[in-house]
């Protein structure tokens, strides 16, 4: 399909007059989709996670049914939102290797640790 071009496997063409704007656009999406798929895959991992402490927590009678629904829900958008932003700041860092790894622990980290602290204090602004 791109064969002949001066950048294989870009479409439209880079050295056409509108491809490099759409080429630039195409990689932007890219990016976007693959943060979104991030931040999925952030909630899954985080929700069975908290699902599966809840439920043992459940089972003890420790927390009722409805608090146990309410925590995994928010640690799955916690989850999301830590998973997105991570892959956001190493994607921007590094390829790939421990660097990359790293720089998601970290991020992820404190982002977790920013929301957690944000809803201990009732959502209010943190100082």
């Amino acid at each position: 399909m791109s064969e002949g071009y001066l950048y294989p496997g870009v479409y439209p063409p880079a050295n056409h007059p509108y491809g490099a704007a759409s080429s630039v656009q195409a990689m932007t999406d890219g990016r976007c989709v693959s943060l979104a798929r991030l931040a999925g895959l952030g909630a899954v991992v985080g929700g069975a996670v908290a699902a599966a402490s809840n439920l043992g927590r459940l089972r003890r009678a420790e927390i009722q049914v409805n608090e146990a629904l309410a925590e995994t829900a928010k640690t799955a958008v916690s989850s999301a939102l830590a998973t997105a932003v991570a892959g956001a700041a190493a994607g921007v860092v590094a390829e790939q290797g421990l660097v990359r790894l790293g720089v998601m622990l970290a991020t992820g980290t404190a982002v977790l640790y920013g929301v957690e602290q944000w809803s201990a204090q009732g959502g209010q602004e943190l100082v």
